[in-house]
């Protein structure tokens, strides 16, 4: 299986999927999925008053104190037979090696797997469908808004940081030659209580024109750098005007790239400095997208803005997250713009 997540040029950005994890298709618990308590040494906790009935092949035998996944619950071997111990919010995760445990994703306890998810199954058409994280309206390629049932919320979050449009449904599955498009200022979170499955496209990326992707912070304008403290210099130009260095990219987990320094017989022209690596909370900051490039320096011709940030989605299901070979998932930032 292979996951395709590609980035842009100008800055970077974060993707948090959050993934049940299961039947052998899955998210690296140290990669794509950041997932809390539990390592492979972890032990689950096992709760006496746990649901006690045994699966179908108990009768083939185990070893006792043996554990395993069973679809999103951990199963303890007594007494010869597989018994439940623990059913998982967000499914039980055995990639690591070791026990297993349930890979409850860090931003879970913002989604409630109960309660955010409605009875659709959404199956996007071929063509281009827009998601609006702004208003939590889908617009499918007819025109027309989606059609089944799911549930809409916004997570409201302190300070400065994007709110997260939370939606919900039962099984969320973008096929080959369906592309999702999602725009607006909030991150995103898609869950489902069942699965996600992606062979088509999906992108939350920031632009060329300094627009961020959502959830994602604007590229630099008129001269300046991009926007907050991870945001990349804008570039530098000769004292005559007549050399243009290229701006730094926006910088997040890790520092944006430096831009071009720009060197001839009239002089040298450095490059403007990439955005720091920037501190976030490790809870929010999962679902915080990229900061933006720096902007060109203005001259006569004007000027070229910084490149939008790219945006912040995470994909949340209770049984599994899949993204087939020709599934691609971007949250890019946007290219620098030219004047």
């Amino acid at each position: 299986m292979e996951h395709k997540l590609t980035a842009g040029h100008s800055q970077l950005a974060i993707i948090a999927l959050a993934a049940a994890l299961s039947f052998g298709c899955q998210f690296d618990s140290g990669g794509l999925s950041p997932l809390d308590g539990g390592g492979q040494d972890a032990l689950p906790i096992l709760d006496a008053a746990a649901d006690s009935a045994s699966d179908a092949d108990a009768s083939s035998g185990c070893v006792n104190g043996e554990q395993r996944c069973y679809g999103p619950a951990v199963q303890l071997c007594t007494g010869g037979a597989w018994v439940t111990s623990t059913v998982c919010d967000w499914g039980c995760n055995s990639s690591s090696g070791g026990y297993p445990y349930c890979g409850d994703p860090l931003w879970a306890e913002t989604v409630d797997p109960d309660t955010d998810v409605g009875t659709g199954q959404w199956v996007a058409e071929a063509g281009l469908t827009v998601v609006n994280t702004d208003d939590g309206s889908i617009t499918t390629p007819s025109g027309d808004p989606l059609m089944v049932d799911f549930k809409k919320r916004i997570h409201f979050r302190s300070g400065d940081l994007p709110d997260v449009l939370i939606l919900g449904f039962a099984s969320i599955t973008i096929p080959q030659g369906a592309r999702v498009e999602v725009r607006g200022t909030h991150a995103l979170a898609l869950v489902a209580s069942e699965t996600i499955t992606i062979a088509g496209e999906l992108f939350a990326q920031g632009q060329p024109d300094g627009t961020p992707g959502p959830g994602g912070y604007p590229g630099g304008s008129d001269g300046g750098p991009g926007s907050r403290d991870g945001g990349g210099a804008p570039g530098d130009r000769s004292s005559l005007g007549t050399l243009h260095s290229g701006a730094g990219g926006g910088g997040f987990i890790g520092a944006g790239g430096a831009g071009g320094t720009v060197s001839q017989a009239l002089g040298t022209v450095n490059g403007g400095p990439g955005g720091a690596t920037v501190t976030v909370d490790p809870v929010d900051g999962l679902l915080l997208g990229g900061h933006g490039g720096g902007a060109s320096a203005p001259d006569v011709s004007g000027w070229a803005p910084g490149g939008g940030g790219g945006g912040a989605l995470m994909l949340a299901a209770r049984l599994s997250v899949e993204i087939r070979p020709a599934g691609v998932v971007n949250v890019g930032g946007g290219a620098g713009g030219t004047s």
